[in-house]
């Protein structure tokens, strides 16, 4: 059957900007990080040293501000049909998150946020551990305020003041010919030793250099950062390999972005592990394999690094993950979580009123030999054990019958989780909306006796399993006692006689469901009217951002009957969310406790006078020979044009 998308009619998005005047009391933290003008952008990468462990920068504010005024959740906020609700929150969020920040770090953020005209970055450094049990981390911030330079010379100046009043000692001393100062906040004069494992939170170093903030936890990765910026002895991280190559194909043009060098990571995580072997060689057991040999099978030693990124495109918002590990190294996890590069855009029949749709391409034989070939290298004697268990299955119903052939060797390569739409508005049935789950087989129906067998693993009398037939297929079911599993159960299902389970053979596909009358419409297949997803407007456009050529697996979400629901449940159970919200915030650590206020949902107006701030989102995952890609867009919403 055909699972190329028809033509769709075109979709355009412009993009519009709003006060934001409350939707800043929400996002204030990250508006913390985002303030300025236009400030000459200037690549971070050429400002650290080669040696930099992980990144995490916005290198142009006005590109990261223009984007976080037009997120149609901040618009949201600025909606006047949210006053209600929006003032509160923003008086709990000033009183509570602001006010307990300026008042734990005596400063005012409002006049530091004004400061920032330029890039931010953060930098992570690592220094070995030596002769020290674990390695010590160093931080290096960077805030460049642009064509404000003098008024962060008087915030530097006002700082100094406040820190002596406060009976530190400042000792001033110069790097690389800029002026920096060096003090121990917090301890005293004499301040306090670093330990393993740990940065150094008790020793600072803070200066400007020309319109730059620049604070750190060590002098010699100032001194290095500095000398790579100005291209002396010191390679600066645009010169590394891997971060240059993962920049030029996946950061470049993105209004923010982290980077994790693994490599560097790994090192030290094997100097540890191989510490470990050595306390592990007086206590051998021949069912636990070595810490080396672990972590050998894990593969971890081909990923080079990590990224992610966030770009703000004429059609939406765009985030991305990357893992940058070569294809000839993909061992371990990594073939384990590798897909097939076949279709995975939604079948005709689903339908376009689905919550949710996620299809993912990966081969379960595949994964399940890989699996027992890795645990027999590392463990023969336990994969014997399994090897003899998994023989044993069945055997009393049928001498001949081979568990392992019947269910694993007919595992396919597809497997798809439809959430639908809740049966009604009331409680329950939005606590436990119906979910179909296909699995791809080439025998589905020896996979079902494969999976009537394994229910007589069951305890306690869920082995008594029925069938019974319709519209010429046919449904098993069977229920364990005492089960009950949130969210997936059919509506009003009685905690007490269990969770049912429900799965009948179709062509290709065993489908799964705990629903019963889910099995059935499914059974019944589309009706004359029913819409397919596949032609909701501009999908097929959204879906042609995630990459190029075949993805891997392919994710839908309808965000705006999901919170509907959840909006309306709010409105009309204010109480009930409240509670269970502070009992969440009452563990927060302060200044983040006491944030009540933004559970009280009675406030927000009815979901249709917002509605237009939502809309679908999707995500996909794709692999080349040099990256294992996720992306999630979220196309702006039509009545936001």
């Amino acid at each position: 059957m055909s699972q190329v998308p028809e033509d769709e009619n075109e979709m355009f998005y412009m993009k519009k900007t709003s006060n934001w005047r409350y939707a800043a009391a929400i996002y204030v933290g990250v508006a913390s990080l985002m303030t300025g003008l236009d400030a000459a952008p200037r690549d971070p990468g050429s400002m650290l040293p080669n040696d930099t462990v992980a990144v995490l920068t916005i290198p142009h504010f006005p590109d990261a501000k223009e984007a976080f005024l037009n997120d149609p959740l901040v618009q949201l906020f600025d909606d006047p049909a949210m006053k209600a609700y929006t003032e509160g929150v923003g008086k709990s969020f000033e009183e509570n998150v602001v006010g307990g920040l300026e008042k734990q770090f005596g400063i005012k953020l409002s006049e530091y946020m004004d400061l920032i005209n330029g890039q931010l970055t953060l930098g992570l450094f690592v220094d070995p551990a030596g002769a020290r049990r674990l390695p010590e981390w160093d931080l290096l911030l960077v805030l460049d305020s642009g064509d404000r330079g003098e008024q962060l010379k008087v915030k530097i100046d006002d700082l100094k003041k406040r820190v002596a009043a406060a009976g530190q000692a400042l000792k001033p001393l110069t790097i690389r010919n800029q002026s920096f100062l060096h003090f121990k906040p917090g301890a005293g004069s004499s301040g306090a030793k670093r330990g393993g494992g740990q940065s150094n939170p008790d020793e600072l170093y803070l200066g400007q250099v020309d319109s730059a903030l620049v604070i750190s936890t060590s002098a010699t990765v100032i001194e290095r950062s500095l000398a790579a910026s100005t291209g002396s002895a010191v390679k600066s991280l645009a010169t590394e390999p891997s971060f240059e190559r993962i920049f030029s194909n996946r950061l470049k043009d993105s209004y923010a972005y982290g980077w994790i060098n693994f490599s560097q990571v790994y090192q030290m995580i094997e100097t540890q592990v191989k510490g470990m072997d050595r306390q592990f060689a007086g206590n051998a057991n021949a069912l636990i394999p070595k810490p080396t040999a672990i972590l050998k099978a894990l593969g971890l030693d081909g990923l080079q690094g990590l990224a992610f990124n966030l770009k703000d495109l004429s059609q939406g918002s765009m985030i991305e993950f990357s893992l940058a590990i070569p294809e000839r190294d993909r061992r371990g996890v990594f073939s384990l979580i590798a897909m097939e590069k076949k279709e995975s855009l939604p079948l005709p029949w689903v339908p376009d009123d689905v919550v949710s749709f996620n299809r993912t391409r990966v081969n379960l034989a595949k994964v399940w030999s890989e699996l027992k070939g890795m645990v027999g290298e590392l463990a023969p004697p336990v994969m014997g054990l399994v090897e003899l268990y998994l023989g044993g299955l069945g055997k009393d119903r049928d001498a001949k019958f081979d568990f392992q052939e019947s269910f694993f060797e007919n595992l396919g390569d597809d497997v798809i989780i439809v959430g639908l739409p809740p049966r009604s508005e009331k409680l329950e049935d939005i606590a436990n909306p119906p979910t179909l789950t296909l699995l791809g087989s080439p025998d589905s129906k020896r996979l079902a006796d494969a999976f009537v067998v394994a229910t007589g693993l069951i305890p306690s009398g869920g082995n008594v399993l029925s069938e019974r037939e319709f519209l010429g297929q046919t449904i098993y079911s069977f229920k364990i006692p005492g089960l009950a599993i949130p969210g997936m159960g059919a509506p009003g299902q009685d905690a007490a006689a269990g969770a049912g389970f429900y799965l009948a053979p179709v062509k290709g596909y065993l489908a799964f469901s705990m629903d019963e009358k889910t099995i059935e419409n499914y059974l019944r297949g589309p009706s004359a009217s029913q819409k397919s997803l596949r032609r909701v407007a501009g999908l097929t456009q959204a879906t042609q951002l995630l990459g190029q050529g075949p993805l891997t697996s392919f994710r839908y979400d309808n965000a705006a009957d999901l919170v509907n629901n959840l909006w309306e449940l709010g409105r009309e159970n204010p109480d009930m969310v409240a509670g269970d919200l502070t009992g969440v915030t009452s563990l927060a650590p302060q200044p983040f406790g006491g944030l009540e206020q933004l559970a009280d949902f009675s406030k927000l107006p009815p979901f249709e006078r917002v509605a237009k701030y939502f809309h679908y989102s999707v995500g996909g995952s794709s692999s080349d020979s040099q990256y294992l890609n996720y992306r999630w867009f979220r196309p702006t919403p039509p009545a936001l044009k």
